[in-house]
C-alpha cells in the first residue's frame, strides 16, 4: 500500500476506478549543482521548482530562455538521479529556484525498470473492501524521445510499455499490459521568447513540495501510484491535448493554454484507462478548459505567478511565489481558490452522475453545504542543512478538506458496511483522482540527502500527517546508482493512526518496494 499526499494504493472496490503500482524510474547519479540549469519553467523536481508550467529537462535547445538567475538559488549541490531525469522517487533533494522562467529541451532517454510491491495488511479491516494485493510486480520500458525537425521546430514523444503480474482482477481493466502516450506534442519556437506547443502535453505548475493548488491541470491523470512523492507523480502523468503558447518579455511573461473536449462522457474521475492502448481521453481531454499564467521575471528574489482557469464546473483563480530567505533557505507560498463544494460533496455528485452509486444513497451528514467560494494553500520552506543535506517544512490547507470530525463520521460511515463503505471509497477514490486533500490541515515533511556515507547513495524520508486527527503516511527510500546505467532502489511505507481517521483507516498498514532501473 503507498499512501500519496492525495494518492492512495490501496484495492478498491471493483466498481471504482483501479489504482495500480508503477515504478517510479531511478537515475544514474549525476551530481548537479543546484544553480544548474536542470529545470524548465515551473516544474517541481528532485533538482528544484518555479512557478508556472513545464517545459522539460536540462540541456537547453533552440529558444532556451537567456535570463540567468542562478544567483538567487541556495548554495547546495544535489545529487539528482540520473541529472535531469525527474521520477526517481527515492533520492530527491528539493531546492526552490527562484526563476521568472526556463525554456529547455527535454532529452533523450530509456529506461527499463522492474519493480515490485508487497504490502502488508493491517490487523481488521477498518473499512470493508474489496480483495487486496499481497504483491505486484511491475515491468517497463520507458521512452522520451526528441525530434529536431528544423531550427525551430521540434517533436516531442513520451510513451511507457507496462507489464503487470498477480494484480487483483479488479485492479487491472486492462489486464497484464498497458501502453501509454503521455506525451506527443510540436513546439515552434519564434526567436527566444515566443513558442508554441500543440498535441498532448504534460501543463504543470506550483512551487509546493506536497500539495500544488495552482496545478489545475492535475485532475484525473496519474494511472499508477508507487510513492508518496507528488513531484514525482506529477512526471510520469497522462498529458492533455491542447494548444498552448508562451511570451517571454523583459517585464512579463504569458502563457496560455486551450484544451478541447475530446469525449462525449464528463464522467473523468472515475473512468479507468480501460484498453490496451487507450489514450484516456475522458481523463484528460472531457471538456473545454483555458488557462492563463502570468509570470513577471522583473521582480526578482520574489518570482510571483497568477493564474486564471476555466472548465464547465468553475474559474479558478491561483497565485504562488517563491522567495529566497537566506543563503541556505527558499520560502514558498501557493494559493488557489474557487466555487466549489466539499470533497465528500463533490465527490457523491459525480459518482452519481457517473452511476457508481444508487440514487437513493445517503449524505452521510457530511457534505458541509453546498458550493461557495473555498481555498487552498501550500506554505513552507525548504533549508540546506549541509551542502548535499535538505529539509522542506510544508503546511497544506484545503477549505474542502474534512475536519477530525468529519473524518471520522465519514470512516464510521464506511466501517458499517453496505452503501455507507462505498460511499467512503468513493470520496477517497475522488480525492486520489482530483489529487486533493482529505483532510483540512495537512502538516508535510521531506528529508532528503544525496552521496550519503559514499557517493551516489541517497537516502531520503517523507511524511504526511494529518493535524487533524493526527493520522500519518511515512515514506523512506535508498537508492545507489552504479556506473553502466544501473541503479537499485528499496523504499518502505508506513500508515499509522486511529482507524478513524485518514490514513489509520486503509486495510494495509504498510509496504515494502525493490526497483532495479537500466538507462540506455
Amino acid at each position: 500500500m503507498i499512501i500519496g499526499t492525495r494518492v492512495i494504493f490501496v484495492a478498491l472496490p471493483t466498481a471504482l476506478l483501479p489504482i495500480t503500482a508503477s515504478a517510479a524510474t531511478i537515475g544514474k547519479g549525476k551530481t548537479v549543482p543546484a544553480a544548474h540549469h536542470a529545470r524548465a519553467t515551473g516544474n517541481a523536481t528532485a533538482a528544484g521548482k518555479a512557478p508556472g508550467p513545464t517545459r522539460g529537462l536540462a540541456g537547453a535547445g533552440p529558444g532556451a530562455a537567456s535570463r540567468d538567475e542562478a544567483n538567487l538559488i541556495p548554495a547546495v549541490g544535489l545529487s539528482v538521479p540520473g541529472g535531469a531525469i525527474p521520477e526517481a522517487s527515492g533520492p530527491e533533494a528539493p531546492v526552490h529556484h527562484v526563476v521568472a522562467h526556463r525554456y529547455a529541451r527535454p532529452e533523450d532517454r530509456w529506461a527499463l525498470t522492474e519493480e515490485t510491491i508487497v504490502n502488508t495488511p493491517r490487523g481488521g479491516t477498518p473499512v470493508p473492501v474489496a480483495r487486496g494485493i499481497p504483491w505486484l510486480n511491475w515491468v517497463n520500458l520507458d521512452i522520451r524521445q526528441n525530434v529536431r525537425l528544423a531550427k525551430s521546430i521540434t517533436l516531442h514523444g513520451g510513451f511507457g510499455f507496462n507489464l503487470f503480474s498477480d494484480q487483483a482482477p479488479s485492479m487491472t481493466p486492462y489486464r497484464d499490459f498497458r501502453f501509454d502516450t503521455r506525451e506527443a506534442y510540436v513546439t515552434v519556437g519564434a526567436g527566444d521568447h515566443f513558442f508554441v506547443d500543440i498535441g498532448r502535453f504534460n501543463l504543470k505548475a506550483g512551487v509546493a513540495s506536497g500539495f500544488n493548488p495552482t496545478d489545475f491541470f492535475r485532475t484525473a491523470t496519474v494511472l499508477n501510484v508507487d510513492t508518496n512523492d507528488v513531484t514525482a507523480l506529477r512526471e510520469r502523468r497522462l498529458g492533455t491535448f491542447m494548444a498552448h503558447a508562451e511570451l517571454f518579455t523583459p517585464t512579463i511573461d504569458v502563457a496560455a493554454a486551450i484544451a478541447p473536449r475530446l469525449t462525449r462522457s464528463h464522467d473523468e474521475h472515475y473512468l479507468a484507462v480501460d484498453e490496451n492502448f487507450d489514450l484516456g481521453l475522458e481523463r484528460t481531454n472531457p471538456d473545454w478548459r483555458e488557462e492563463l499564467r502570468l509570470t513577471f521575471p522583473g521582480v526578482t528574489r520574489f518570482a510571483p505567478a497568477a493564474y486564471v482557469y476555466h472548465d464547465r464546473h468553475a474559474v479558478k483563480f491561483g497565485a504562488s511565489s517563491a522567495v529566497l530567505l537566506s543563503s541556505k533557505a527558499t520560502g514558498y507560498a501557493e494559493w488557489a481558490g474557487w466555487n466549489r463544494g466539499t470533497i465528500v460533496s463533490d465527490a457523491l455528485t459525480n459518482a452519481l452522475a457517473a452511476g457508481l452509486l444508487p440514487s437513493f444513497t445517503p449524505d452521510p451528514d457530511i457534505g458541509g453545504g453546498g458550493e461557495r467560494f473555498r481555498q487552498q494553500l501550500a506554505i513552507g520552506i525548504t533549508y540546506a542543512l549541509l551542502p548535499k543535506v535538505s529539509l522542506s517544512l510544508e503546511y497544506d490547507y484545503s477549505e474542502a478538506g474534512l475536519t477530525k470530525g468529519k473524518m471520522q463520521l465519514l470512516t464510521s460511515a464506511g466501517q458499517a458496511g453496505g452503501l455507507g463503505a462505498a460511499t467512503y471509497w468513493v470520496v477517497r477514490q475522488y480525492g486520489v483522482d482530483q489529487q486533493d486533500p482529505l483532510g483540512r490541515h495537512t502538516g508535510f515533511v521531506r528529508f532528503a540527502w544525496s552521496d550519503a556515507f559514499v557517493r551516489n547513495l541517497s537516502l531520503s524520508a517523507i511524511a504526511q500527517i494529518n493535524l487533524g486527527d493526527g493520522s500519518g503516511a511515512y515514506q523512506a527510500s535508498v537508492t545507489y546508482s552504479f556506473h553502466g546505467g544501473w541503479a537499485v532502489n528499496l523504499q518502505g511505507n508506513l500508515t499509522a493512526g486511529s482507524t478513524r481517521g485518514e490514513y489509520g483507516s486503509v486495510p494495509q498498514s504498510g509496504a515494502v518496494l525493490t526497483r532495479i532501473v537500466k538507462y540506455f
